[in-house]
């Protein structure tokens, strides 16, 4: 108590100019990717590589993410085939979705989809960010896949 008192200077935390301190601030300044660690051969080293390519090409990036929502309404358009055909979901929470209503399931299949597009879109400075941009176009490839080896049986 005796040492607040004896202390003679000009006291800065108060006043008009005192500015509120912020007590959690979570600023990531690094994007993952350091030229000194990327991997010299193998898968590995492809995949350092690709997700080079893509961080210094914005453009690219928007065209891999258009490219899986343009994937993710042909699913949508197969599926619905599927369906008029007497076939049923493979993914449990559309499936879930479509016996609820199927006009619902479809404008949250169209919309998760663009919000998650949007999202790393706005963390694509970041490795796991473009990694997730090239796994999500992958992954709506590979289902578009399915679906047309589906049609080749169907129709064969």
């Amino acid at each position: 108590m005796e040492a607040e008192q004896s202390w003679q200077g000009f006291e800065r935390r108060r006043g008009e100019r005192r500015t509120k301190k912020q007590w959690f601030m979570l600023r990531e300044r690094r994007s993952g990717f350091d030229r000194r660690r990327l991997s010299s051969r193998g898968v590995a080293a492809a995949i350092d590589r690709a997700l080079w390519w893509l961080h210094q090409r914005p453009r690219a990036v928007a065209w891999v993410l258009i490219s899986a929502n343009v994937l993710n309404v042909l699913d949508l358009l197969l599926t619905v085939n599927v369906l008029l055909w007497g076939g049923t979901e493979a993914n449990p929470i559309m499936h879930w979705l479509l016996e609820r209503d199927p006009v619902l399931a479809w404008i949250f299949k169209v919309v998760a989809i663009a919000a998650a597009s949007v999202v790393l879109w706005s963390m694509r400075r970041f490795r796991l960010a473009l990694a997730a941009t090239v796994g999500l176009a992958a992954l709506f490839g590979v289902v578009l896949l399915y679906h047309l080896s589906g049609l080749v049986i169907f129709y064969w």
